[in-house]
């Protein structure tokens, strides 16, 4: 009748195994967009050979930065900021890297922008292919000095959002809600008089 520690601690060992979250891979922060910016975003999926590494690489955030500007024709590359997120792991038992990575990207324009610098920035993202994508992204990781080719598999869609809109929406619903708040105290003040 052996209940012995050392079967506990087996037992607990896979919990403890790594438990830290992948925190540390490099992100581009983008700028917080002022009321009357437009932010375009969409994601890209990427066959890359090492996942991990591929996303901690700070030249290759650089590179998909200045990859999603030229897509969507914009000459300052501090307005896009990226996200690279590892979507497959490695197998333990399997000695192959290969896997693919999310890159959710942001497009901050700021305000007073041309609305048709936004509206052709957007409809470049759209309706650039995944090839002309994987083309660009293996150019900039080129003269990145990154020496890996990549694989644009999938786009999401892309969305446009002004800031201005947001803003307004919210304003003009609080000025429902304190109107209507208004309204239903009168008829309350007015049920108690009589």
């Amino acid at each position: 009748q052996h209940h012995g520690v050392g079967g506990v601690d087996s037992a607990t060992e896979p919990v403890t195994a790594p438990t830290s979250a992948p925190a540390t891979e490099p992100t581009t922060q983008a700028p917080t967009p002022q009321p009357g910016s437009t932010v375009i975003s969409g994601s890209l999926k990427l066959s890359v050979a090492d996942p991990a590494a591929f996303c901690a690489n700070a030249e290759v955030i650089s590179s998909l930065q200045k990859a999603i500007a030229r897509a969507a024709k914009q000459d300052d590359v501090s307005r896009v900021s990226v996200d690279c997120i590892v979507a497959a792991r490695r197998l333990q038992w399997s000695r192959r890297l290969e896997g693919s990575v999310e890159v959710a990207y942001k497009v901050t324009l700021p305000p007073g922008t041309p609305s048709d610098s936004a509206i052709a920035s957007e409809a470049a993202l759209s309706s650039i292919s995944t090839e002309d994508l994987t083309t660009i992204v293996n150019e900039e990781l080129k003269s990145g000095g990154i020496d890996m080719e990549v694989k644009v598999s999938e786009k999401s869609s892309v969305a446009k959002v002004t800031t201005a809109d947001e803003t307004s929406a919210v304003s003009s619903l609080a000025a429902m809600r304190s109107s209507s708040g208004v309204a239903a105290m009168m008829v309350l003040a007015a049920c108690l008089r009589g």
